[in-house]
Formats: structure tokens, sequence, C-alpha cells
């Protein structure tokens, strides 16, 4: 799966506090070929459970991904689906069985060992990751990001571009 072509959403951002992070978020990302996905937070979720749109979950931190077929809830401790179609949909639709890892700190150093794979490989995290900090971005300028998935990069927002980086804190420079 390539990356989004374009993030917007709102989120809430503490004013007060020790972080500035997004707490609570409302993403709308859309992917080439047309595919559309929601991103939520659990709090933002509940919005649409009390609207009917998704029934109550056990879950109470996670994310939600709402598509035009139905949802997967995905929480420590498990995950939720729409419907028992999609969770078998999902399912056939690996190509590979994945490994479950309960401790991906032991995972990682069995990896470095040679002894397995990492279950949680480099490729998708980066893909999460982008994912992410584009809806960080859209949610700080309040605008639709655009992303080009040839130049890896924002494009058409100078302001949302120069968040991509920042300049690193003293003593943790890259070498």
């Amino acid at each position: 799966m390539k990356l989004p072509r374009s993030v917007k959403g709102s989120g809430t951002i503490p004013t007060q506090g020790l972080f500035n992070t997004v707490t609570h978020w409302d993403i709308d990302v859309v992917y080439d070929g047309g595919f559309e996905m929601k991103f939520l937070d659990m709090q933002s979720c509940r919005k649409y459970m009390t609207k009917g749109v998704i029934p109550a979950s056990k879950a109470t931190h996670g994310s939600m991904f709402i598509g035009d077929k139905g949802w997967i809830n995905v929480f420590r401790g498990g995950w939720e689906f729409s419907s028992d179609d999609i969770r078998k949909h999902a399912r056939d639709q690996m190509k590979i069985n994945l490994p479950i890892s309960n401790d991906h700190r032991l995972n990682f150093i069995d990896a470095i060992g040679g002894s397995c794979t990492t279950v949680s490989d480099l490729d998708s995290a980066v893909r999460s990751d982008i994912v992410c900090h584009l809806s960080n971005i859209a949610v700080r300028t309040r605008r639709e990001v655009k992303w080009d998935n040839q130049l890896e990069s924002i494009v058409d927002d100078t302001e949302q571009k120069s968040m991509m980086k920042r300049e690193s804190r003293a003593g943790y420079n890259m070498i």
C-alpha cells in the first residue's frame, strides 16, 4: 500500500501541562485509487458510537479505521471488526502468516541475534508513522495536507512542508 495523497481533519492539542501532543483526532485520509479511511482516537470515535454509526466498544484506548465497507478498531488487547466478513477478508488477504509477539523488545533482540525477523518490519512502521505525522500536521495547521508519493514530500504548502523536520535538541544531534 502506498502512502496517502491527502490528509485532513481536526484534533485537540493541550494548552497546559507538560506535553503538546495531539490527544484526540478525527482524520480523513485519501489514498491513490480512491480508497478513503477515517482515522480516530477512541474518544473521538465515541461520537460515532452515540450516533449509532458504530456499536459501543470495549476498548478504552486505541484507534479506529473506518472505510466504505466497514471498520476495524485496533487497541491494546485486541481488534474489533464491523463484521465477521471484514475479519475473514482481512485474514484471507494475508499472503503470509504473521508471527505473534507478546514482547516486542525480546523479539527485537532475537531478530538481532538472527533467530527470527522482527514482528514490526521497518517498511510498515514508516508507512504508519508517516500517516500519523501527516495527521499531526493537518491538525496543527487546520488545513488539508497534500502528499506526493513520488517526491515523498508535502506539496503546495511551505509551512506544512517545514514541519516535516525540526532542529535536534542539544545533545541529540545526528552524527
